[in-house]
């Protein structure tokens, strides 16, 4: 499975960006972005798409795990309640469309 805080670690320095000027850059206070980083929160689906497209990656790049096990728990988080039962797929298609609207400020 692929590591979140390794892909985040990984993409930030890619980019020569601090911790603090990520946070900034995406609207989240320094202490939220680092502990995104080190695993122990989860970002909200518009801070991870913000994050992501800064870093130049696409959400599923860094936030979703290369396989289907062990993916609940984050996809659950995200999705809103009452969706049960989605495919990967189907995961992703939404997070696009989500990403394409928080862009176009809708």
């Amino acid at each position: 499975m692929k590591n979140m805080r390794m892909e985040l670690l990984k993409a930030r320095k890619a980019k020569g960006l601090t911790q603090e000027k990520v946070a900034l850059a995406v609207g989240i206070d320094r202490t939220v972005y680092t502990r995104i980083e080190r695993g122990v929160r989860i970002p909200t689906v518009d801070v991870a798409i913000k994050i992501a497209s800064l870093l130049g990656k696409q959400v599923e790049e860094i936030f979703l795990p290369n396989d289907v096990h062990g993916t609940h728990n984050f996809i659950d988080t995200l999705i809103p309640s009452g969706t049960e039962g989605l495919n990967l797929n189907t995961v992703k298609s939404w997070l696009r469309r989500s990403k394409s609207k928080i862009e176009s400020g809708g």
